[in-house]
């Protein structure tokens, strides 16, 4: 208890005792007496009057230590607990003129008490200031951001933003143009790599250190049957085959690996390369080559090699045979002259074989002799001359159809070209047959046909006609000597210009060569006369 509250309590306690002995009794039954209680209580301790509780219901007070000091002495005060109030409380009274006793009081929490209650006002203020703090904090802070959350990141430069910030602005702007820098070179880049692998015809595949595809291109894709998905994914689970599961799943040493592969009939070369960078294993490199044509090259190098063994051996036997016996007397006078036809004959073969040899050789090396104007009615004309003994004697008729155009080419080329075409349609032919040499063209193209109706090409023959020395059937051809290099000599020939060939054949019907050459791919132009 506060010593300034006592007094208080006591000056307005005699103020209060003043006016009720100048008055009444009654007085003091209608003031408001604030935080103090006021109780009078008679001489026999029965309460008369009580600001807090109803007198009738308060006990008697004649045992009251402030009510007993009192009555004896006049005044009192007393601080005790108050079973009324249930609170520590301090009382003050004092005897009037009347006899009667006039006590005020006013209540006093202990310590504890005081204590706990001011906790939770405490508590109670910390909380809505909290509240208030954290919702003028919320929009202060939303007052401070927005401005900031409103920047355009893109044209940094171009936010109104402030001051402050000004800097940092300036900062993200030259970052933004050197990421952006960055960004195009490496598209750039990334463009290019993906032009250059997709344009390859070898199969490109790149792998990061796990074997995870991470760049497959085109031809990739078509060699080993498969689409974009892959990309992302382990090659384990897109391919199990033995060479792949040799690579990733058996653990073999992956650095500078060649192999040869075969699959749908083709033949690749697979080079598969560990990449590093910095001493740090990055992933690996996939290159697959199809060298199906080299292949086919090479056995058709052997078989032309054996050929050529064979057809040059073949003469010159005769020719030293004959020689031989000539050298040796041992040939009947009357038989010398034969002797003689026969080595010129075989002779002319050899030339001839050795002649077609030469012309394959350069055709292979795609040599160009010097262009000339060439009237192709004029050349047919001469091979027409050419083939008349031989036509007469397998009795096959030989008819020209349509205008020969002129071009601008190698007059030996296309000689060569139409007459081993003609030749063939002559010497392949029935007895009684005929050859139809038909010329047309349009505004693009030159169509050249030579038609016949012999004894035809079987099915599974056509595809190899035009391979060097090959015979359809020995038991038809046998009697038909060539070097068997003419249909060669014809493809390589319409290569060389641009052209296409086709053929159409029926065992025992007939076969037909259809020739496309390009206007403006025959040489250097066409002469529309």
């Amino acid at each position: 208890m506060m010593k300034n509250d006592e007094s208080m309590l006591f000056e307005y306690t005699e103020a209060l005792v003043d006016d009720v002995n100048r008055y009444s009794k009654y007085y003091i039954m209608g003031l408001n007496y604030g935080s103090f209680r006021a109780t009078l209580i008679d001489p026999s301790g029965k309460v008369i009057f009580d600001s807090v509780k109803k007198a009738k219901d308060m006990p008697n007070h004649k045992d009251r230590k402030e009510f007993l000091e009192a009555i004896e002495k006049g005044s009192s005060s007393v601080q005790r607990y108050s079973e009324t109030l249930d609170t520590e409380t301090v009382y003050y009274a004092v005897k009037l003129k009347s006899g009667e006793i006039l006590r005020t009081s006013f209540t006093t929490e202990n310590v504890f008490s005081l204590t706990w209650n001011l906790l939770w006002c405490f508590i109670g203020i910390v909380f809505f200031s909290g509240i208030i703090s954290a919702f003028i904090a919320y929009q202060l802070s939303l007052s401070i951001v927005r401005p900031i959350n409103s920047i355009d990141m893109n044209r940094p430069l171009e936010n109104d933003v402030y001051e402050e910030l000004r800097p940092l602005m300036r900062r993200i702007d030259m970052h933004q143009k050197r990421i952006k820098d960055l960004i195009d070179k490496i598209s750039k880049q990334s463009r290019e790599m993906q032009a250059i692998t997709a344009s390859m015809s070898e199969g490109l595949v790149l792998f990061n250190a796990l074997g995870i595809i991470i760049s497959i291109n085109n031809s990739a894709k078509n060699i080993f049957k498969i689409d974009d998905s892959c990309v992302g994914k382990n090659i384990l689970s897109i391919d199990r085959s033995e060479l792949i599961r040799k690579y990733f799943d058996k653990g073999e040493d992956l650095n500078n690996k060649i192999e040869d592969l075969e699959l749908d009939n083709h033949f690749y070369r697979i080079f598969f390369n560990k990449i590093d960078s910095e001493d740090n294993h990055v992933g690996y490199a996939l290159l697959v080559i199809d060298v199906t044509q080299k292949r086919i090259a090479e056995r058709q190098r052997q078989e032309f090699t054996a050929n050529v063994s064979h057809e040059l051996k073949t003469p010159l036997q005769s020719i030293i045979g004959r020689a031989e016996l000539l050298e040796n007397n041992l040939v009947n006078p009357k038989d010398i002259v034969n002797f003689a036809k026969r080595i010129r004959k075989e002779g002319e073969n050899l030339l001839n074989l050795i002649n077609d040899i030469i012309l394959l050789s350069r055709l292979d090396e795609g040599k160009r002799l010097e262009d000339e104007q060439i009237d192709l009615g004029h050349v047919l004309a001469g091979i027409k001359e050419t083939l008349e003994d031989k036509c007469k004697e397998l009795n096959v008729s030989l008819s020209i159809k349509g205008e020969a155009p002129r071009i601008y080419g190698v007059f030996r080329y296309f000689n060569q070209l139409l007459f081993n075409l003609c030749d063939n349609a002559v010497k392949y032919n029935n007895p009684g047959g005929h050859v139809w040499v038909n010329f047309c063209h349009d505004d693009n193209n030159i169509y050249i046909s030579v038609k016949d109706d012999g004894i035809g090409i079987p099915e599974n023959a056509k595809f190899r006609i035009f391979e060097r020395f090959y015979c359809v059937d020995k038991s038809h051809t046998k009697s038909r000597v060539g070097t068997g290099l003419g249909l060669s000599i014809v493809k390589h020939i319409v290569l060389l210009y641009k052209g296409k060939i086709e053929v159409e054949s029926e065992l025992g019907n007939g076969t037909e060569f259809k020739i496309t050459f390009p206007k403006d791919k025959l040489c250097h132009n066409y002469l529309d006369e």
